[in-house]
């Protein structure tokens, strides 16, 4: 047999933009070259044959170590990393800071697809590459509650006015 002999074109089936229903097939924690991360592979629900996903997320940085930018990491970089894994959580109905992995298998929720531009590009517009957030779903038939109108407070009395020490 020779080399490529019996290939067949197949291509991948990317998802387009858009919202979707995802499960969770597997999460595995992995070395990288820039510390601990996990890997979320999440398929869309009802897509059979197309390209499952995946979701990455780095370990939680530390304040004042460096990033890969040669910046420090600072507070809100934390607040932001805290912020995309509450998301994530809540997007999937996992218990924040449950970090037993076996548990988030199978476990259903709302992922977005959306395209990106690469932002270490000069102009930031030309290359683009499609990117999944997970996002918390509001069911459109809930109800929401009505504002409720505040009630501005009573106008002072003279008496009080005076007794006000400035």
């Amino acid at each position: 047999m020779s080399f490529g002999e019996g290939y067949t074109v197949q291509r991948s089936m990317t998802l387009p933009n858009g919202e979707y229903e995802c499960i969770i097939r597997s999460v595995e924690e992995k070395q990288g070259n820039y510390g601990k991360y996990i890997q979320i592979i999440v398929q869309a629900r009802g897509k059979k044959g197309w390209t499952p996903n995946m979701i990455l997320y780095n370990e939680r940085p530390v304040v004042g170590t460096w990033k890969q930018n040669n910046t420090q990491v600072t507070e809100d970089d934390c607040k932001r990393w805290d912020r995309q894994l509450t998301t994530f959580f809540d997007a999937f109905g996992i218990e924040p800071g449950n970090w037993n992995y076996s548990t988030w298998v199978n476990k259903i929720g709302w992922c977005k697809v959306a395209e990106q531009y690469d932002k270490n590009e000069p102009d930031h517009k030309s290359k683009k590459y499609k990117e999944l957030f997970p996002f918390v779903k509001v069911p459109e038939n809930v109800p929401v509650a009505p504002m409720q109108q505040a009630t501005a407070p009573a106008p002072f009395t003279p008496e009080q006015e005076q007794k006000i020490p400035f």
